[in-house]
């Protein structure tokens, strides 16, 4: 898979979410963190405009590859551990990372937290449409989405995910200035509808295999984030260790709307843990 590698010193794994968009929009983390002497490594995963995969299948989707092509750049990057960042689909990939590598992880972050199996998706869908004004909804129904299905055209996703968009932030000013963010390209509209009702439908839980895991884990979530605040406490029963903290008046993506408040804690974590 496509990947960049930026800076050198203690390597940081960022991994996007999605399903299906490309970690251009992650760059606001490395960019903002003022931790120095790391080395940050952005993959484009399958499925995305960088690494599309337009006949997978389900099993060419499997949360299982995601986690072996992850470990394959680990191995090819001849890194014995590294620190892992996950964002919204993203956090479910490095949950499921940590799970069956919890010896290759010096530290985990899990951001838009989804938490370690698929209990909020419908919630986090019923969050976003409470937030959308009438005129949004009925533009969203027309679509034919759901929780975890979109147009599976790209271009069709993204206008319909900029519909969304605001629901994915405390304040609608916030959104409509960081827009620009998302452009045509940026993601593969099909990779959700084969990914996400397949986990749903096989009840992916990796809850249990989290507690092999005894290193550092922080749970950075917006108090308002359309996932709630279950996913971050399940780590916590999942995880003893899981440090969680809620930033006050965000939504999903924290970093691009609270970023004073985001980079403290995320700055004093990896400072403190990364290795």
């Amino acid at each position: 898979m496509p990947y960049a590698v930026y800076g050198q010193g203690k390597p940081v794994v960022v991994i996007s979410g999605g399903p299906g968009f490309t970690s251009d929009y992650e760059q606001g983390i490395m960019k903002g963190c003022k931790t120095p002497g790391l080395q940050w490594i952005f993959m484009e995963q399958r499925g995305t405009p960088r690494a599309r995969l337009d006949k997978g299948t389900e099993k060419d989707f499997a949360m299982s590859q995601y986690v072996d092509d992850f470990d394959a750049l680990r191995k090819q990057l001849g890194l014995k551990t590294w620190n892992v960042v996950g964002h919204s689909w993203g956090s479910m990939v490095a949950h499921a990372y940590v799970a069956a590598h919890p010896a290759q992880v010096s530290s985990v972050v899990f951001l838009g937290d989804v938490g370690p199996d698929t209990s909020t998706l419908a919630a986090a869908g019923d969050n976003l449409d409470q937030l959308l004004t009438p005129e949004e909804l009925a533009i969203e129904q027309k679509s034919g989405s759901t929780a975890v299905n979109g147009p599976a055209d790209d271009d069709a996703a993204l206008d319909l995910f900029m519909v969304q968009f605001p629901a994915y932030f405390y304040d609608r000013k916030t959104a409509d200035a960081l827009r620009p963010l998302f452009v045509k390209g940026c993601l593969v509209g099909n990779t959700q509808n084969v990914v996400l009702p397949t986990l749903m439908r096989e009840g992916w839980d990796v809850s249990s295999a989290l507690r092999k895991y005894k290193g550092p884990a922080l749970a950075l979530q917006g108090r308002q984030d359309i996932c709630g605040e279950t996913p971050a406490w399940k780590d916590k029963l999942a995880m003893p260790q899981t440090q969680v903290v809620f930033v006050e008046r965000s939504g999903h993506m924290p970093w691009m709307e609270q970023p004073e408040a985001f980079f403290k804690t995320f700055d004093a974590f990896v400072d403190k843990n990364a290795k």
